[in-house]
C-alpha cells in the first residue's frame, strides 16, 4: 500500500512538471509570436518622418493658448494597420537615454551611462532597459516605455 502512494504521487508531480513545462512554452511561444507581429507591421506599413524628442518636448510644454503647429512642425497621425492597431514607432536608445539623463538632472543626481540590457518586458510593456552609475557608487536604473517614453519604473540603489 505504501509503494502505491509513494507511485501515486510520483506520478502526481510528474503531470504537475510536464503541465509547468507546457505552460512555460506556450508562454514563450506566444511571446514570440507577438514580438515577430510587431516587427512585421513596422516594416510592412511606411513609417512618417521620426519625431526628435524636443518636438515632443515643444508639444507637451506649450501653453493651451497658444496657436496649435503649422503642417510642417506637426507629427503625422499614426497609421491604422490591418488589425485595426495604431501603428507606433519604437524610441531609438539615443531617445531613451535623453529621457533617463533629463531625469537624472532634474533630481540633481550626477551619473553617468553604463549600459543597457536592450528592449525587455517589465509587467507586460516594452521597456528600454537602462543603467546609470552615480559619482556616489549608486546604480540607477530605468525602464523607459519604447513606445510612449514614459518611465515605467526607476530603481536607484547600492547593487552591482
Amino acid at each position: 500500500m505504501d509503494r502505491d502512494k509513494r507511485r501515486f504521487w510520483i506520478i502526481i508531480a510528474s503531470i504537475a512538471a510536464a503541465v509547468v513545462l507546457l505552460l512555460g512554452s506556450l508562454y514563450i511561444a506566444l511571446d514570440f509570436i507577438e514580438e515577430w507581429q510587431e516587427r512585421q507591421q513596422l516594416t510592412t506599413h511606411q513609417q512618417g518622418p521620426p519625431r526628435q524628442i524636443e518636438d515632443r518636448e515643444r508639444e507637451r510644454n506649450r501653453p493651451p493658448t497658444q496657436a496649435p503647429p503649422s503642417g510642417e512642425e506637426r507629427a503625422p497621425a499614426p497609421e491604422q494597420g490591418p488589425e485595426g492597431n495604431q501603428q507606433r514607432r519604437q524610441l531609438s536608445l539615443d531617445e531613451a537615454r535623453e529621457i533617463a539623463e533629463r531625469h537624472l538632472q532634474s533630481r540633481n543626481i550626477d551619473a553617468s551611462f553604463r549600459n543597457h540590457s536592450g528592449i525587455e518586458r517589465e509587467a507586460g510593456t516594452r521597456v528600454w532597459e537602462l543603467e546609470y552609475r552615480g559619482r556616489d557608487g549608486l546604480t540607477h536604473e530605468f525602464y523607459i516605455d519604447v513606445y510612449t517614453g514614459d518611465i515605467v519604473k526607476f530603481e536607484t540603489g547600492d547593487w552591482d
